[in-house]
């Protein structure tokens, strides 16, 4: 977030960051991850409207290193900054070519 303090050799403001914690909640029945996010208590009030709209928030999730991971359906890059107040669909490719469409969510 841009915070309100200037830097002194600049004079531009600065950027903060602040890693917010989440919980997981992988279920491979029904190929739902279901991410819940914790805000931390040094998060700035002022910042709290911008992170509840779950816009601009970056969604990373691990795999094996021989599967890959595409989004579907106009779902985002992960990786990259987006708006999540929707679930988004990714199609999961395993090693041996098996394929499994997943849904991650965040709450």
């Amino acid at each position: 977030y841009i915070s309100d303090e200037k830097s002194p050799a600049s004079g531009q403001n600065i950027v903060k960051n602040v890693n917010i914690t989440y919980t997981s909640d992988i279920d491979p029945e029904a190929a739902m991850v279901k991410i819940a996010v914790t805000t931390p208590a040094n998060f700035p009030e002022g910042e709290l409207t911008n992170l509840s709209k779950k816009s601009n928030i970056v969604v990373v999730v691990s795999l094996s290193t021989a599967a890959r991971i595409t989004p579907l359906d106009g779902a985002p890059a992960l990786g990259t900054p987006a708006d999540w107040s929707k679930p988004y669909k990714y199609v999961v490719t395993a090693a041996d070519g098996k394929q499994k469409e997943w849904t991650i969510r965040l709450d």
